[in-house]
């Protein structure tokens, strides 16, 4: 964990928190997938301004975890949120 990241519990209390509040299995799957890119939580380790939360590379796996034991959907997952964004992130 980074020094200058909030401890993972705290990061996981505020997505849970944050799931209870947002997830609704019945509202449709775009307009879900648009609200948690919004919210910055679906890959929480890219910069605010690229939809992300600012938070160390440990807290986009805490926070799947966190969607999947909520029963909500995640974000897309494929080669485009795995390497090419973080590829272009780290060199664009």
């Amino acid at each position: 964990m980074a020094a200058s990241g909030p401890p993972e519990d705290q990061v996981r209390h505020e997505v849970r928190t944050w799931l209870g509040a947002s997830w609704d299995p019945d509202r449709p799957l775009r307009e879900w997938r648009e609200t948690l890119v919004e919210s910055g939580w679906a890959v929480p380790s890219w910069p605010e301004r690229w939809h992300g939360r600012g938070l160390p590379t440990w807290a986009d796996k805490a926070v799947a975890e966190e969607i999947r034991a909520a029963g909500a959907v995640g974000p897309p997952l494929g080669a485009g949120v795995s390497l090419a964004a973080p590829t272009l992130l780290a060199h664009g």
